[in-house]
């Protein structure tokens, strides 16, 4: 090999070291990306009412799912007593907690109690327009008393708690997933369009689809849906999904229950509702309901509807002397039949719904309207009577004034 080819050999080595080179850096690179966490900083603020200072575990659970985005939570607990002065050196070190985890709503809007008077965060000059509620996402963060969670959108790490706020929403144990054929495709537009305010459900809505009036009606944007739980038989389906979605006061996850009908071979929107108690015990209770049915392709005598008894149509919420809210009961009776395997009481708000579920009933049947929550709108509620083929005979209308009149 002359002078010249060994000259060129070398730098030929050398081009390819350095290539070598170049490739193992990129290499760690990319995996030192792939492999970095965000960290969140939370705040978990105790209650102004005991004085306590609660814990910073973060549930394994939840530990795992946000792991899986690339996200740890940093947590620090302290007493309400301190959250003032916490909030103002916060503020001057321009050192914000990402996520505010409260444990009751009188911190956001002010309250006193025996331990003092706490100033509202809504109401802070430099904070309360920074407040933004988050729903569902960081609710395994709440103790058993429950709670609400908020980002603050002058944190230095915003845009990644906003990301985590919003990802795509997980199941977890919530019900028997089952092939929805026809269903599958139009379930994540039906979603889009209830959170939209669009009750035409993509074409998909019943003509005895319940609507109560919204006077202030809030859309939102979904982003992510998933279906995590399927019940019901050939003519009558209860589907549980969770999605993520952005509202213009609130972001975070959402669960959603979609009921639907069959209609002449097609499957129809019944009802929809994010109400907490229509997605967590109403649900709960429908495997004893799905057992009643049947999907042999027989007629089944109709179920009769029920009768309504109390409050009469038009009703408004009363207090009593103490200034309390007078409860009373919403009553109806099931005419003497065989054919009715359970009913399901539904209680219509501001494009929501409450449901409650007895099956077998008898003859009477009564639910206190202290299991309702004060929207200070107007509802409508009815009873429906399920058959054993999943056929259902609804019971009149009547509406009734959720707010005081006195």
């Amino acid at each position: 090999m002359d002078e010249a080819e060994r000259l060129l050999y070398s730098r030929f080595a050398v081009t390819r070291l350095v290539i070598a080179v170049s490739c193992v850096v990129l290499s760690l690179a990319a995996t030192q990306a792939l492999q970095r966490t965000d960290r969140l900083r939370v705040w978990r603020i105790g209650s102004p009412y005991g004085g306590d200072t609660p814990g910073t575990a973060v549930p394994s659970r939840v530990a795992r799912e946000l792991e899986t985005s690339g996200v740890r939570l940093d947590i620090e607990s302290l007493p309400a007593m301190e959250l003032a002065q916490r909030i103002e050196q916060a503020i001057a070190a321009n050192s914000l907690p990402d996520v505010l985890v409260i444990d009751n709503y009188g911190l956001i809007t002010g309250t006193t109690t025996q331990l003092g008077t706490f100033a509202g965060l809504s109401d802070h000059p430099r904070l309360g327009g920074q407040l933004m509620r988050v729903t569902g996402a960081f609710d395994g963060l709440l103790g058993p008393q429950r709670g609400w969670t908020y980002l603050l959108t002058g944190s230095s790490n915003h845009t990644v708690a906003r990301r985590t706020a919003t990802r795509a929403p997980g199941c977890g144990d919530t019900g028997p997933v089952v092939d929805l054929d026809e269903l599958t495709s139009v379930i994540p537009s039906i979603v889009y369009d209830y959170l939209k305010g669009n009750d035409t459900f993509s074409g998909h809505a019943d003509g005895d689809l319940l609507s109560a009036i919204d006077p202030a009606p809030e859309a939102a944007t979904m982003r992510d849906v998933s279906v995590c739980g399927v019940w019901g038989n050939d003519k009558l389906r209860f589907v549980g999904t969770r999605a993520s979605y952005e509202g213009l006061t609130a972001i975070g996850h959402t669960a959603v229950l979609l009921i639907f009908r069959k209609v002449a071979g097609r499957w129809q929107v019944l009802a929809a509702s994010r109400d907490p108690i229509s997605n967590s015990e109403f649900l709960q209770n429908l495997p004893t309901l799905v057992s009643l049915l049947e999907s042999d392709g027989r007629p089944h005598p109709q179920a009769p509807p029920v009768l309504l008894r109390a409050p009469v149509d038009g009703m408004a919420l009363q207090l009593g002397p103490d200034k309390r809210p007078r409860f009373w009961n919403f009553v109806w009776e099931n005419p003497p039949s065989r054919s009715t395997v359970a009913n399901i009481a539904e209680f219509a708000y501001k494009r929501d719904a409450r449901f409650f579920l007895t099956v077998r009933p008898g003859t009477v049947h009564q639910i206190s309207s202290g299991k309702l929550w004060n929207t200070r709108t107007e509802w409508k509620w009815r009873i429906w009577s399920v058959n054993s083929a999943g056929d259902i005979s609804f019971s009149e209308v009547r509406r009734f004034l959720n707010w005081p009149l006195n």
